[in-house]
Protein backbone atom coordinates (compact mmCIF):
# COMPACT_ATOMS: atom_id res chain seq x y z
CA UNK A 1 0.00 0.00 0.00
CA UNK A 2 1.28 3.29 -0.87
CA UNK A 3 2.26 6.17 1.73
CA UNK A 4 -1.06 8.40 0.52
CA UNK A 5 -3.26 5.45 0.38
CA UNK A 6 -2.03 4.98 3.81
CA UNK A 7 -2.82 9.19 4.84
CA UNK A 8 -6.11 8.92 2.89
CA UNK A 9 -7.18 5.80 4.83
CA UNK A 10 -5.96 7.13 8.30
CA UNK A 11 -7.53 10.57 7.71
CA UNK A 12 -11.23 8.73 6.91
CA UNK A 13 -10.64 6.70 10.23
CA UNK A 14 -10.42 9.41 12.56
CA UNK A 15 -12.83 11.22 10.49
CA UNK A 16 -15.45 8.67 11.17
CA UNK A 17 -14.62 8.68 15.18
CA UNK A 18 -14.50 12.35 15.65
CA UNK A 19 -18.36 12.94 15.61
CA UNK A 20 -20.77 14.19 18.26
CA UNK A 21 -21.53 11.14 20.15
CA UNK A 22 -17.39 11.18 21.07
CA UNK A 23 -18.62 14.45 23.06
CA UNK A 24 -22.11 14.03 24.35
CA UNK A 25 -21.89 10.42 25.38
CA UNK A 26 -24.95 8.11 25.29
CA UNK A 27 -27.45 9.76 27.37
CA UNK A 28 -29.23 7.55 30.31
CA UNK A 29 -32.81 7.29 31.54
CA UNK A 30 -33.25 7.45 35.21
CA UNK A 31 -36.64 8.09 37.03
CA UNK A 32 -37.71 10.88 35.50
CA UNK A 33 -34.29 12.58 34.61
CA UNK A 34 -32.61 12.19 31.79
CA UNK A 35 -28.65 12.35 31.83
CA UNK A 36 -26.47 13.65 28.90
CA UNK A 37 -22.65 13.04 29.87
CA UNK A 38 -20.24 15.47 27.93
CA UNK A 39 -16.75 15.65 27.65
CA UNK A 40 -13.68 17.69 25.71
CA UNK A 41 -11.99 14.89 23.19
CA UNK A 42 -8.78 15.63 21.42
CA UNK A 43 -6.55 14.29 18.57
CA UNK A 44 -3.67 15.06 17.08
CA UNK A 45 -1.36 13.92 14.47
CA UNK A 46 1.41 13.64 12.61
CA UNK A 47 3.31 11.81 9.79
CA UNK A 48 6.39 11.71 7.90
CA UNK A 49 8.14 9.38 5.43
CA UNK A 50 11.09 9.63 3.27
CA UNK A 51 12.65 7.90 0.15
CA UNK A 52 11.50 7.25 -3.10
CA UNK A 53 11.34 4.05 -4.81
CA UNK A 54 13.70 3.22 -7.62
CA UNK A 55 13.19 1.50 -10.76
CA UNK A 56 15.19 -1.79 -9.41
CA UNK A 57 12.44 -2.51 -6.85
CA UNK A 58 9.76 -4.82 -7.95
CA UNK A 59 7.50 -3.43 -5.36
CA UNK A 60 6.53 0.20 -4.65
CA UNK A 61 7.52 0.56 -1.07
CA UNK A 62 8.36 3.99 0.90
CA UNK A 63 11.02 3.43 3.21
CA UNK A 64 11.74 5.83 6.53
CA UNK A 65 8.01 6.40 7.15
CA UNK A 66 6.08 7.01 10.19
CA UNK A 67 3.64 8.30 12.21
CA UNK A 68 1.34 8.72 14.96
CA UNK A 69 -1.68 10.31 16.90
CA UNK A 70 -2.86 10.86 20.28
CA UNK A 71 -6.42 11.04 21.60
CA UNK A 72 -7.48 12.58 24.96
CA UNK A 73 -10.88 12.65 26.74
CA UNK A 74 -11.76 15.09 29.69
CA UNK A 75 -14.99 14.64 31.21
CA UNK A 76 -16.51 18.15 31.64
CA UNK A 77 -19.91 17.26 33.51
CA UNK A 78 -23.76 16.35 32.09
CA UNK A 79 -26.67 18.06 31.57
CA UNK A 80 -29.86 16.53 32.98
CA UNK A 81 -33.20 17.45 31.92
CA UNK A 82 -36.33 16.81 33.42
CA UNK A 83 -39.58 17.78 32.73
CA UNK A 84 -39.24 21.28 34.77
CA UNK A 85 -35.51 22.09 34.17
CA UNK A 86 -32.07 21.54 31.87
CA UNK A 87 -29.03 22.02 34.14
CA UNK A 88 -25.59 21.91 33.88
CA UNK A 89 -23.93 20.03 36.71
CA UNK A 90 -19.92 20.27 35.72
CA UNK A 91 -17.44 17.91 37.16
CA UNK A 92 -15.02 18.46 39.96
CA UNK A 93 -11.79 19.79 38.68
CA UNK A 94 -9.83 17.74 41.00
CA UNK A 95 -6.36 19.68 40.27
CA UNK A 96 -7.74 22.70 41.26
CA UNK A 97 -9.44 21.67 44.43
CA UNK A 98 -5.82 19.97 45.30
CA UNK A 99 -4.34 23.36 44.38
CA UNK A 100 -6.71 25.05 46.68
CA UNK A 101 -6.41 23.00 49.63
CA UNK A 102 -2.64 22.69 48.95
CA UNK A 103 -2.39 26.27 49.28
CA UNK A 104 -4.48 26.59 52.87
CA UNK A 105 -2.34 23.93 54.37
CA UNK A 106 0.84 26.11 53.04
CA UNK A 107 -0.67 29.14 54.51
CA UNK A 108 -1.69 27.70 57.80
CA UNK A 109 1.82 26.25 58.37
CA UNK A 110 3.06 29.49 57.54
CA UNK A 111 1.22 31.31 60.38
CA UNK A 112 1.27 28.78 62.75
CA UNK A 113 5.33 29.64 62.48
CA UNK A 114 4.97 32.99 62.88
CA UNK A 115 3.05 32.96 65.61
CA UNK A 116 5.55 30.18 67.44
CA UNK A 117 8.41 31.90 66.29
CA UNK A 118 6.80 35.71 68.52
CA UNK A 119 5.69 33.21 71.43
CA UNK A 120 9.23 32.17 71.65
Amino acid sequence: MKYDEILKKFAEQVKASANVEAVFGESRKIGNKTIIPVAQIGLGGGGGGGGESSEEQEVDKPFGAGGGMGVSAKPLGCIVVTDEDVKWMPTPDVNKAMFVGAFIIFAVMLTMGKIAKSLG
